[in-house]
């Protein structure tokens, strides 16, 4: 539409009382300066950039993101640090490698090398963020300078607590009941098998299952170990899966087993879903099929109450 055909609209706009804003000009331009043009891992980075003024009740971030998550012990992205204002009316920022609330591993002390993106937004009015402009940067690491090392295993503790049970049943006869206790430990590595915690250990207590009287001459145990195969995935398509080795046969677990130690093992699964934030979890699970005398066939049904948590320690 030409200046002059627009005339006439402008004139009916006037005489309505209605302010015709002009059209929009290009946005200003972003330019950014970064120092050091060429980030070392340990480099504290300073951003200062040439954007339009800022509205009241507004601020200016920066941030730095990266697309893919890293597997060793650096910090990868940055959260948004607020800008301030200069002299000559430029904003400016730095950043240095502090690392994130949450992370699972060792606190970092240098940037994660490769590329990364520099995001400049608007923050306000309210909590209101807007993105601006992007600038591509990339971290390299100087001559002096390690590679960030692989993040270890982190140690999570697996304790089974109080009002835990294991109840041995079969059909036409009493249920039997014990107490489930014991702490076991296992290792979850970030970016590794995610969700999963693996070479879970330890012993579970089982202290009062009483005996079986189909079964005389033997005793159920009072406690049994876990193996290092055991796996547990938090949280899985169902909740969370814990599954137990544990040695021990299952007519033995039961209380009807031959005579002598325990042998052979039984891969107890158990389904729940953590409750708050403290990773309690209703867990229950069932082994069917028990093979006892005279035919018949029991089972072993397992309600347990799990907390599972991050201990201090880091395993390779």
């Amino acid at each position: 539409m030409t200046l002059a055909s627009r005339a006439p609209l402008l004139a009916a706009g006037l005489a309505c009382g209605l302010v015709v804003a002009p059209a929009a000009s290009a946005a200003e331009r972003v330019t950014f300066d970064v120092r050091p043009a060429v980030p070392r891992l340990a480099s504290s980075i300073t951003v200062t950039v040439k954007a339009p003024k800022l509205k009241f009740g507004t601020i200016y971030r920066v941030a730095i993101d990266r697309s893919t998550p890293w597997r060793n012990v650096c910090v990868y992205d940055r959260e948004p640090v607020e800008m301030r204002e200069l002299p000559d009316g430029r904003f400016t920022a730095t950043l240095r490698p502090k690392p994130g609330p949450g992370l699972d591993m060792p606190p970092p002390k240098v940037w994660c090398p490769g590329p990364a993106t520099l995001r400049l937004e608007v923050y306000g009015p309210g909590k209101l963020q807007t993105g601006l402009a992007k600038r591509k940067i990339r971290f390299t690491r100087g001559a002096r300078e390690a590679e960030p090392p692989p993040i270890p295993a982190h140690e999570v503790s697996i304790t089974v607590l109080p009002g835990s049970t294991l109840t041995a049943w079969a059909p036409g006869r009493p249920d039997r009941s014990t107490p489930v206790t014991g702490t076991l430990l296992g290792r979850f590595r970030n970016g590794e098998q995610d969700g999963a915690t693996t070479q879970i250990a330890g012993t579970l207590a089982l202290p009062s299952l009483a005996p079986d009287p189909l079964c005389p001459g033997s005793s159920p145990p009072t406690s049994v170990d876990v193996d290092g195969s055991s796996v547990m995935e938090t949280p899985g398509p169902a909740g969370s899966t814990l599954s137990l080795v544990l040695r021990a046969q299952p007519e033995q677990l039961f209380g009807c087993g031959a005579p002598g130690g325990l042998t052979g093992t039984t891969t107890l699964t158990s389904v729940g879903s953590a409750v708050g934030l403290l990773y309690r979890m209703p867990m229950i699970g069932v082994v069917g099929d028990v093979a006892l005398p005279a035919g018949s066939q029991g089972g072993i049904t397992t309600n347990l109450l799990v907390n599972w948590d991050f201990t201090k320690r880091w395993r390779p």
